[in-house]
Order: structure tokens, then C-alpha cells, then sequence
């Protein structure tokens, strides 16, 4: 009887150890530990071990982070002012938790990519792991440097002032363009009358511009390109952020034009097709944290940069607002 016992306490002893958690290793490490303002660092926790998935983990959130005001006595009272007035100090641009395995144990990595907005030597932000006794689980924190975008203070090539003829070229060239748009809303405006009219069950509808048409309008209005090659940055973000906001507002049915980035960021899964979210969500805040980031961080985007930035935003444009199966012009 004692000999059975004892079988059976040994038994229960077994199965309490069986998905407990056993912690063999905690590493961190960010890559690269030195970039410039707003170039992304990659963070990584990484535990191994059994159990793992008992453990708690707390990323932080997906958003712009701003500094501590120096009189914490204003916080409170001077909240709003900040948010409007003062530029963040970092952006954690995604966060992952990726399980895995090795030859004899179980890993698990919480990932974070974050970019700071102000040269400085920062402290990362911290990833909360607890066991399941509810004690902390600690590691090596991590810090980074931040350098300026330009340190050395190099001049840029800048293109000379135009000659008399050259001047007239541009205005020509300004002129079609313009000519060119007013033509192709035109014939938009007449094809979907035409259309309206063969559809009787939509009698009351009037004929709209598509918004990509309006998209390419509206940058047509402000000419990001001449905005870039004369290196007027603020103007170029400005145009080109509330354009897309514009498209956002008429391919979705959304106010985009009064919502910040971050709540773009929150609501796209809401107002965006599923099969859309999916391919090009990434691809939109990329662009208009580009924006952002080109609006308050400490440095200015070279034309390089915004003429690549500029073709994407196009691209991205004719690709959200391409008819359901349908194929996107090459070269777009």
C-alpha cells in the first residue's frame, strides 16, 4: 500500500512539472546601436526555455511617444499644447511576440522597431515580462545614439535659376498640364453622365470625379515637383499630407482630413476592405509618417528621398482606388 502511495505522489510530482515554466536565458539586443534621426532601430528580447507561453509580456503601443514637460506641475494643464506643439521624441513603429524553437529548448522574442525624432543618447523603451508567480522578469536594458541628419553641414546641389526661355518653357509646360487636367476631368465628368443617364435606377445621382483623378489633381494644383526641386519642404509634406488625407476621406467615406496619424493608423483596419488592409496598410503609414516625420523631427529629407516618397504616394493612390480585380498601369 505504502509502495503505491508513493508511486502516486511521484506520478502527481511528474505532471506538476510537466508546462511549468523553466527560464534557461534572457538576451537583448538592438541592431544597429548608432543611426541617424529617424533611421529604425530593432530591438529584441529573446527567453528560452519550457513553458514559455505562461509567461506575461507587455509591448508597448504601436504610436508617437512625447517628451516629459520640464514643470510636471503643467502637465495636466498644458496636455493639449503639447500634443500640437511640441514633436515627439520617439515612434514605436511595430511590435511582435515570434515563438520559436531550438535543439532542445523552446524561444520566444518580443521585437520592437522603434525611431527616435532628436539627436541624443536614449535608454530604449522597456519590454515588461512577468512569470507566472507574477515576479518580474529582468534584462540587459539597451541604449542607442542618435546622430543629425547632415552633421557635417554639406552643401547640396541646387538647381541655378532658370534662363528667360526656360522660363517660358516651364509656363507652357504648366499651362498643358493644366489644359490636361481640366480636359481629362472633362471627359470624366461626361462618360459618368452618360452613364448616369443609360441607369435609371440611378436617376437622382450626379456625376463624380473618381478620387484618384482628384488625387492627381490636387497635386497637379500645388506641383510637388517643383515644391522639391526648389527645396520647399514644409510646403511639399503639407500638399502632399492633406491630398492623400483627401483621398483617404473620398475612397472610404471617412473624415481623414481631421484625423491625426495615429487615428488613421487605429481606424484603417476599420474603414479599409480586409484585402486591402492586408496588402497595403503598411504601405500608407509608411508614407505619412514619412510626412510626419518630415513636418516635426530635427532634420530635413533630402529631394531624393521626397521624389521616391512622391512616387510612392502615387503608387499607393492608384493602387487603393483600382476597380475590385482590376490591374494597375504599368510604371505607376
Amino acid at each position: 500500500m505504502k509502495r503505491l502511495l508513493l508511486i502516486i505522489f511521484f506520478l502527481e510530482f511528474i505532471t506538476s512539472l510537466h508546462g511549468a515554466v523553466h527560464l534557461q536565458s534572457v538576451d537583448s539586443a538592438v541592431t544597429p546601436d548608432r543611426a541617424r534621426v529617424c533611421d529604425p532601430f530593432t530591438h529584441a528580447v529573446t527567453l528560452r526555455g519550457t513553458g514559455l507561453d505562461k509567461l506575461k509580456i507587455v509591448l508597448p503601443e504601436t504610436k508617437s511617444y512625447f517628451p516629459e514637460p520640464e514643470d510636471k506641475k503643467k502637465k495636466s494643464a498644458d496636455k493639449t499644447d503639447n500634443d500640437e506643439n511640441m514633436p515627439p521624441l520617439y515612434a514605436v513603429k511595430s511590435v511582435e511576440l515570434i515563438p520559436g524553437r531550438d535543439a532542445d529548448s523552446e524561444t520566444l522574442t518580443a521585437k520592437l522597431i522603434i525611431l527616435y525624432m532628436k539627436p541624443g543618447t536614449y535608454t530604449l523603451p522597456e519590454i515588461k515580462i512577468t512569470g507566472e508567480d507574477g515576479v518580474p522578469i529582468g534584462y540587459r536594458p539597451q541604449s542607442v545614439t542618435v546622430i543629425e541628419t547632415n552633421l557635417e553641414g554639406a552643401f547640396e546641389e541646387i538647381e541655378g535659376p532658370l534662363e528667360s526661355a526656360a522660363d517660358y518653357r516651364r509656363m507652357a509646360l504648366v499651362a498643358a498640364a493644366a489644359i490636361a487636367v481640366i480636359a481629362l476631368s472633362m471627359a470624366a465628368g461626361i462618360y459618368l453622365y452618360r452613364r448616369w443617364k443609360k441607369d435609371k435606377s440611378a436617376a437622382d445621382a450626379l456625376p463624380v470625379i473618381p478620387p484618384y483623378m482628384r488625387f492627381i489633381a490636387e497635386l497637379e494644383s500645388f506641383n510637388p515637383e517643383e515644391c522639391i526641386a526648389s527645396g520647399r519642404v514644409k510646403e511639399y509634406v503639407f500638399g502632399m499630407s492633406i491630398a492623400f488625407r483627401h483621398l483617404l476621406s473620398a475612397q472610404f467615406g471617412v473624415d481623414a482630413a481631421e484625423m491625426t496619424t495615429d487615428e488613421i493608423r487605429a481606424g484603417l483596419k476599420k474603414f479599409m476592405p480586409a484585402e486591402l488592409y492586408s496588402v497595403y496598410a503598411d504601405e500608407i503609414m509608411g508614407a505619412m509618417d514619412f510626412w510626419d516625420i518630415s513636418k516635426f523631427a530635427a532634420f530635413t529629407p533630402s529631394a531624393d528621398m521626397m521624389r521616391e516618397n512622391l512616387r510612392e504616394a502615387r503608387n499607393i493612390a492608384a493602387k487603393i482606388t483600382a476597380e475590385e480585380g482590376g490591374d494597375v498601369e504599368p510604371g505607376v
